[in-house]
């Protein structure tokens, strides 16, 4: 096992895809009601929840795009003769490609959120006027998790663009 044969690319990957790796299994996006009939002491926690990154699609997806990543990396440091090319597309185009949609995958979510019906707190749903009779009040949350599981993902495309440059790609050197 040698690092010496790892590019300034491939270590952005390895670090960048072990940081979302272990960032997935805490908690990322969630929603709590803060205000129930104009009620807004007791709630607590009763009526919040929040997820992991593999519990939702889109950045379970992202994830899986940085182990696959990732995979290819530990192979490459423990001397596993990996190919440089896939047909006529180089690694570097590869992980390029796959470190952008993880970033545009996890930028999306952490933007957007997560999706809140009343079923997600364990109540039933409602018409959406009644709802408003009932003057719920949601609001969507982000934990720390999440940001630092964007930055990750960013890791990824920029270790994706410095291998996509090392490699020499053809569409690079044009």
């Amino acid at each position: 096992m040698s690092f010496n044969r790892l590019t300034r690319g491939d270590r952005v990957i390895l670090v960048a895809g072990s940081v979302l790796v272990v960032v997935s299994v805490f908690h990322w996006l969630g929603a709590r009601i803060t205000r129930i009939a104009g009620k807004t002491q007791g709630l607590g926690d009763r009526y919040a929840f929040t997820h992991s990154a593999w519990g939702y699609t889109v950045t379970l997806i992202a994830v899986l795009l940085g182990i696959a990543m990732l995979v290819y990396e530990v192979m490459k440091l423990l001397g596993v003769e990996v190919p440089d090319r896939f047909g006529p597309v180089s690694v570097g185009q590869v992980m390029l490609g796959l470190g952008a949609i993880s970033l545009v995958l996890v930028l999306s979510k952490v933007a957007v959120g997560s999706r809140v019906e009343l079923a997600s707190f364990g109540l039933p749903n409602l018409p959406s006027g009644l709802s408003k009779a009932l003057g719920l009040s949601v609001q969507k949350t982000r934990s720390l998790a999440s940001f630092v599981g964007l930055g990750a993902a960013a890791g990824l495309f920029l270790g994706g663009l410095l291998k996509f440059r090392e490699d020499g790609s053809p569409a690079h050197r044009a």
